[in-house]
This record gives structure tokens, C-alpha cells and sequence, in this order.
């Protein structure tokens, strides 16, 4: 079974994208061989065309060859399968304590004497909860000896990407044991990339294998991504050739042009390859444009632990002044009292969940559970003496007759459960507080806790409401019956759950809302801005079209994914980076120009699937910004900083713009285009800081000095180069010259410059003396060529210093 890779081929749709610009660069060469069109030799051409393709090549191999390791790695696990050496839909695929599972398999027996066993999902869907797992009842007598030997058939639905649902019924035939169907749900899977955990080991049959596993639905097939840069690249080519062709036949420029600008592919591909620090090195040059960031919260922006910090029970509000429930004077007051409607209170939260109680050897217990969420439910009711279930010192035993499973469409869940003592059949419930407060019973004021949950929300907390109704006996049977027949339905499955759920939901009492801590990262600032393009339209001429625009506008907004959201930014124009931490997030990332993936408490699926892997979300800083935090090393053409400084390529457009203007307008002689080049670059300096400028939307002292201060740094570095380069040398050889081979010339400028002085020094006159001929010489010539107007005058001038 072959195990498909996260990123895909990108070697491929990387040829197919620069199809047309190699084309172009080949035919151009071609005609370079023809030396009756053409001045310009064919070695100046192939030798560029080559170090291209090389350089193009070996740095898609390595990224290939890295894929290559990282799918072998995966594909080469063991995994230990009775019938086959392959696994394959219907094989039965023994595990153990700790192993990664290989398939979609449905559990038909462990090492627990309950057929429970454990697993962990982060790989999945992102939650570092052990998830419980159920043998169904139809396999829950068979022996190990029976599990290698047992037939039958699961009918299951087609593969599709539901991670949370699973509708199939089981038969097994006789010798074994003969029985009716039996439904499966979610909770008998082990589902692939998850791993098999506090369990010695488990048995499953294989239903779904390879891309048809809902990890590999899930995953989808990553879409390639094609930088701005390269996108733009293949546009100024096909640009530059029907450029070139007019040029070709008006002027004959056309081989010349190519040669001054040939060079640019190269030094990209090369700086990528140096400087990053990704999966794929073909994006690089992204990381400085990108317009849009996306992001889930939890896990990615924050902590992922949560805190039980406040509670309003009974139109009371506790841990208002410490912010801190469990340390209120007065919940400790009323739990210590008895006090009815905390009792049922934090019974809803002990009991309304799916949480696993793990008692250590010492007798404490730890808590494992689906979220983190119900964790720090659980967790904050036995610090208040509601043990699973056992307050204050009286211990109360439960049946738990049915869960009511959580849904993204119901917000809500609940469970069913019957009080051994009394016989009461009870239904507590917890969700969202649109899902919760509109099914309190009729009468009930619930005014203070919408206020509650609006306060909580604004100061950052998760809510949850909790209710709960006694349901009678006559009600539960007749609604039990039509659960499991729409539990048992191969059609329409969720939707007639959701329905019969709904049923039962109603007339609740309201006990109060819950608000629990999810903590932002270091360093994680959150600011909203809305995006500058127009994304939903708006219109209409007549009040009645206006308003069904907006309807349709709030449908979409709320229909929408994140990864809708990132496709529909996209379509805009916009550059758009996702970070995510889970699997969840894998779509997300694929979808987006840049995926980042943070490799942590949530596995490595969003890493394995991003374009590059980091480990706090504070990281992204350093990423967007790589030049800046590497003392600007690596960054040796010009060109580079326009990408991390301009978006949408708008200040490379500007430069080529300059850049091929200048030259067309100037192109008599090679010495003119070399000097006119220069001024061209000048200007980009220039262009780049006023078009830096108008797409600067607020201005601050960093954001000036880096702008200006890069400006004006440019020519101060030239002009400090220049002088040093250029005049060093010159300085350096007429000092040396002057100090021990002085001609006449200098000898009398060090004359004049001794005027004045009382005495001369030896060194001073024995020059004079060593020079004393030629200024004899000197004197004749003035004599003869000048008059003798000028000799008394330099006569004088020689006699008067010695």
C-alpha cells in the first residue's frame, strides 16, 4: 500500500509553467548559430542557457529527492497483516501498544476485557485528547483465536473526507456467529496517521486503504503553486519576445537585448536555493509580498491549554474579583452548603462528555478527553468535589444510556443518563449559547446570562452553556427506538440523528454558562483589517434588491471555510500566506500561496503538507522578514530587495519599465548603454522609495528610517566605495612618490610651503641641491620661451630661499 505524498510532483507543473520561457530562451539561441543574422557569438548565449538549466534542474532534484526520502520512510513501515503481505480492503491488521495506524480500519477486538482502546488524533485533526474506541457489540465475545478466522461483511458508504462520521453496518456469518446487522459509527474506527495508545494491542479490518482513507481524502492533491515572481517573469517574457521580434526586424537589436538582461533567472534561482529554508525553494521571493495572513486560533495562536476561570450559575457571577472561579469565597461558600443548583451545575459538567478517568498507581486520576475544552470542565468540577461523581464525600452512580454526539452544525451536545438510586432519567446538556439559550423551557428569563456570555467574550473566554432536563420514561423508550433506527440508516444518516437529537433537546432548564482561558502565545499581537479590494458585492436599484443582496452576502460569510476564504482572496489578486498546526488545517495551507506549518503538540501533518515548517507562531516574523534578522547576508542583488519590500511586484515592474525605456532610447553605442544603465539603476533608487512611499498606509519612525534611511544609505556606501576605491590607490601612489621621488614641481610647491619659516631643515635643502640642475635648465627655457619679464621674478624667488 503506498502512501501518497503531502506536496505531490511539483517537478512537472514547474516544467510545464516555464515551458514557454525555456522555449523562448532555446529558439533564441538557435538563431544565435545563425551567423548570417546575428554579431553576436553563439558561445555568449549557450553558455548562460546551460548554468540556467543546471542551476533550475539541480535545485528541483533536491527538492524531489527529499520528498522521495520522506514518502520511502512511510511506505516502508512494517505492519504485521494476517492474509496478505499488502495491505488491502478486508484484511484483518494486528496492532500494537503505540504504533501508527497504516489504514481505515473498523476495531473487532483488543487487549481489554471492555473492547475499549485508546488513540491519539493529533496527527488528524489537530486535538492531543486520547479519543475512546469501541468494539462493536457484535464482536465484543470473540477470542484472539476467533479474530484470525472471522467472516463477514461491512456495508459502508463511499470514501469521502468526514473525519467525524462513519456509517456502516456489520454482519458476521456462521460458524462464528449469526446475528442481525449491527450499526458502526466513528467510534469503532482507527483511522490512519492516528497512533494506538495505553492499549497492548488491537485488531481491525481493513475498509479503506491509500488515497481513499479519510486522512487521504482529507488531504486532497496539492494544488501547484506558482510564485508572483515567476508568474510575472513568464509574462515580461512572452512581452519581451514580441518586443524583440519588432525589434528584430526594424533595428536588429533583438540578440544585443536578450544579452543584457539574460542573467536575471539565474541569480533568483541561485539566491532561492542559498537562502532557504523551506520544502520547496521555488517560492522565496513570495515571502515579502504576502497581503494576507490566515490562521485558526487554537493551537496556532494560542497555548491550546485551557483554564477554567469563570461561571455564572443562577444569575450569579463568580470569579469577577480574582479571576479565578475556583478561589471565589462564595462558590466554595455554596458548594460546601449543598446548594441544589451548583450541584446540578457541576454535574452537567462532570457528566456531559466523553472524558476518560485514568487512575495512576498512587490513586490519583488524570482526565483524557476529546477536547481540551471538557478536560478543563472536568478537571475544574473535581477541584470543586465533583469527582466522576462523587461530591463531597456521597458517592452518586449513573448509567450512561446515549451520547448525543457533538456536530459544527448542532454546537452543542448531550448526553442521557439514569440515576441508579432513584430511577430518574436525566438529559444535561452543553454548547454554544445559540444552541443552548433559544431551548430553555417556556417562562424562563435567560436575559442575564446573554449578557454573560457577550462580557466573556469580550474579555477573550470560551463560553458554554449548560442545561438540563428529567425526561420521563414512556418519552426516553419511544425516543431511543427511533435513534437507533436512524442510527442504523445507511441513508441520510447524520441528517435523521440530527433530527431525532433535536427532538429530545427542548425545554431545558438553563443552570448557567461556563468561560474557560485559552491563553494567546508569546509574543502573538492580534490585529483585524479588513481587506482593500471588494470580495462580496453589494448591489441592487431598489430597497428590495439591496436587501437580498445583503442576505445572499450574510449567507455566503457564513457558509464560508477558511479555505473559501483563502480561494476568494485569491481571486482578487491578493497574496495570501495560512499557518496552521494540525491536519485540520492541511487544506488551508495547500490552498494558500505560502503554507506555513507549526510542527508541535499537534503533529506534523500541517508541516509535512506547508511549503515551509516552524515552530511557534512568533517564528513567522523572522520568516517574512529573513533578510532583516540575517544581518541582511545572502541578499547580492539589487532586484532581491525589491521583492521584500514592494508588493505585487510593483517595484520591479518599475524598474524594468525604467530600465528597458533607458536602454531603447539609447542603444547607438555599447559605452552609452553601460552609462545609461547606471543611470537607470539610479532611478529604480529612486522610483522604489516613492513607490514604497504611496504603499505605505501608515507611517511610523521605523517604517521612515528604513524607507529614507535605505535611500540615502545607497549613495552614501557608493560614495564612501567610490572615494575609497577609486582615489585610494591615486593618493596612496603620489604620497609615496612625493616623499622619495620628488620631481622639480614638487620640490618648489614644498619651497613655497617652507616660506616663512626661519631655517630650513637638511632634508630641505639637500633636495634643492639634488635639484639644483635641472632648476638651471628650468630657468634657460624661461628665459628663451617667456622674456625676461620673468626672470628677475624667479631669480629672486630661488636666491631669496637659499
Amino acid at each position: 500500500m503506498r502512501f501518497p505524498s503531502s506536496r505531490g510532483d511539483t517537478t512537472q507543473w514547474k516544467r510545464d509553467a516555464m515551458r514557454f520561457m525555456n522555449q523562448y530562451f532555446l529558439l533564441i539561441a538557435c538563431l544565435q548559430l545563425w551567423s548570417s543574422i546575428t554579431p553576436v557569438s553563439p558561445a555568449t548565449t549557450w553558455g548562460p542557457l546551460a548554468i540556467i538549466f543546471i542551476v533550475s534542474a539541480s535545485k528541483e532534484a533536491w527538492d524531489d529527492y527529499n520528498r522521495y526520502l520522506s514518502d520511502k520512510k512511510a511506505n516502508e513501515r512494517e505492519v504485521l497483516v494476517i492474509k496478505a503481505q499488502d495491505i488491502h480492503v478486508g484484511n484483518i491488521v494486528w496492532l500494537y501498544q503505540n504504533d501508527e495506524i497504516p489504514c481505515d480500519l473498523v476495531l473487532i477486538g483488543t487487549s481489554d476485557p471492555q473492547g475499549i482502546c485508546y488513540v491519539e488524533t493529533a496527527a488528524l485533526d489537530g486535538e492531543t485528547d486520547l479519543k475512546t474506541r469501541i468494539v462493536p457489540s457484535i464482536c465484543a465475545n470473540l477470542s484472539p483465536d476467533q479474530l484470525g478466522r472471522v467472516k463477514g461483511v461491512v456495508e459502508c458508504s463511499n470514501p469521502d473526507n468526514d473525519i467525524r462520521r462513519f456509517d456502516a453496518n456489520m454482519r458476521l456469518f456462521p460458524p462464528i456467529i449469526d446475528s442481525e446487522k449491527c450499526p458502526l459509527t466513528i467510534n469503532n474506527t482507527l483511522l490512519q496517521s492516528c497512533y494506538l495508545r495505553y492499549t497492548e494491542w488491537a485488531c481491525g479490518v481493513a475498509v479503506y486503504t491509500g488515497n481513499q482513507t479519510k486522512s487521504g481524502m482529507s488531504r486532497g492533491t496539492a494544488e501547484p503553486k506558482l510564485t508572483a515572481a515567476d508568474a510575472m517573469i513568464d509574462k515580461l517574457t512572452v512581452a519581451i519576445f514580441m518586443f524583440q521580434i519588432v525589434v528584430v526586424l526594424v533595428l536588429g537589436f533583438a540578440g544585443n537585448i536578450w544579452k543584457k538582461n539574460q542573467g536575471l533567472k539565474v541569480t533568483l534561482d541561485l539566491s532561492k536555493a542559498y537562502i532557504s529554508v523551506s520544502f520547496s525553494t521555488a517560492i522565496s521571493e513570495d515571502l515579502g509580498q504576502v497581503e494576507y495572513v490566515l490562521s485558526d486560533k487554537t493551537g496556532t495562536l494560542t497555548e491550546n491549554r485551557m483554564i477554567f476561570r469563570r461561571c455564572c450559575i443562577s444569575d450569579i457571577l463568580y470569579g469577577e474579583n480574582n479571576e479565578d472561579a475556583l478561589k471565589d469565597a462564595r462558590l466554595l461558600d455554596a458548594v460546601s452548603r449543598n446548594d441544589p443548583d451548583i450541584v446540578k451545575f457541576l454535574m452537567v459538567m462532570a457528566l456531559c462528555n466523553t472524558v476518560v478517568p485514568i487512575k495512576s498507581n498512587d490513586g490519583t486520576i488524570t482526565y483524557q478527553a476529546q477536547s481540551q475544552d471538557e478536560e478543563a470542565l472536568v478537571t475544574a468540577a473535581s477541584k470543586l468535589n465533583m469527582v466522576l461523581i462523587s461530591f463531597n464525600g456521597s458517592k452518586f452512580y449513573y448509567d450512561l444510556l446515549d451520547i448525543l454526539e457533538f456536530t459544527s452544525d448542532r454546537k452543542r451536545m448531550s448526553a442521557v443518563v439514569k440515576d441508579v438510586q432513584s430511577g430518574k432519567i436525566l438529559l444535561l446538556s452543553k454548547g454554544a449559547d445559540e444552541a443552548i439559550l433559544p431551548r430553555c423551557h417556556q417562562g424562563q428569563q435567560i436575559r442575564t446570562y446573554l449578557e454573560t456570555v457577550e462580557m466573556y467574550s469580550q474579555l477573550g473566554l470560551r463560553t458554554l452553556c449548560l442545561g438540563w432536563r428529567e425526561l420521563e420514561e414512556d418519552e426516553y423508550k419511544d425516543w431511543s427506538k427511533t435513534f437507533q433506527d436512524a442510527s442504523c440508516s445507511l441513508e441520510n444518516r447524520e441528517r435523521k440523528i440530527a433530527e431525532v437529537c433535536h427532538r429530545l433537546e427542548q425545554d431545558l432548564q438553563i443552570l448557567g454558562v461556563s468561560a474557560i482561558e485559552d491563553r494567546l502565545q508569546d509574543s502573538i499581537l492580534v490585529s483585524l483589517s479588513e481587506p482593500n479590494g471588494q470580495l462580496l458585492s453589494i448591489n441592487g436599484k431598489t430597497e428590495h434588491d439591496v436587501l437580498r443582496s445583503l442576505e445572499r452576502a450574510l449567507s455566503t460569510m457564513k457558509s464560508m471555510s477558511v479555505t473559501k476564504l483563502v480561494g476568494l482572496l485569491k481571486s482578487v489578486g491578493y497574496l495570501t500566506l495560512a499557518i496552521g498546526d494540525g491536519g485540520n488545517d492541511v487544506r488551508m495551507i495547500q490552498e494558500a500561496n505560502i503554507g506555513v506549518g507549526i510542527s508541535g503538540r499537534e503533529g506534523l501533518q500541517a508541516a509535512r503538507a506547508a511549503d515551509y515548517s516552524i515552530g511557534k507562531f512568533k517564528f513567522l516574523k523572522r520568516l517574512l522578514n529573513p533578510t532583516t534578522f540575517a544581518g541582511w547576508f545572502g541578499r547580492s542583488v539589487y532586484h532581491i530587495k525589491h521583492f521584500n519590500w514592494c508588493q505585487r511586484g510593483d517595484g520591479i515592474c518599475h524598474a524594468l519599465v525604467v530600465f528597458l525605456t533607458t536602454i531603447c532610447a539609447y542603444s547607438d553605442e555599447k559605452s552609452e548603454i553601460e552609462e545609461l544603465s547606471m543611470v537607470a539603476l539610479s532611478g529604480c533608487i529612486w522610483l522604489q522609495a516613492f513607490v514604497v512611499t504611496l504603499d505605505t498606509n501608515s507611517f511610523t519612525y521605523p517604517q521612515i528610517i528604513l524607507i529614507w534611511g535605505n535611500f540615502v544609505a545607497f549613495y552614501m556606501i557608493n560614495l564612501i566605495l567610490i572615494v575609497a576605491v577609486g582615489m585610494g590607490p591615486v593618493l596612496a601612489l603620489r604620497y609615496f612618490r612625493n616623499m622619495f621621488r620628488p620631481n622639480a614641481i614638487n620640490i618648489l610647491q614644498q619651497i613655497e610651503q617652507a616660506n616663512g619659516h626661519t631655517h630650513t631643515t637638511r632634508n630641505m635643502e639637500s633636495r634643492i641641491k639634488s635639484a639644483g640642475s635641472y632648476l638651471t635648465h628650468l630657468l634657460a627655457d624661461s628665459r628663451r620661451n617667456r622674456g625676461a619679464t620673468y626672470q628677475p621674478l624667479l631669480s629672486d624667488s630661488v636666491a631669496s630661499n637659499g
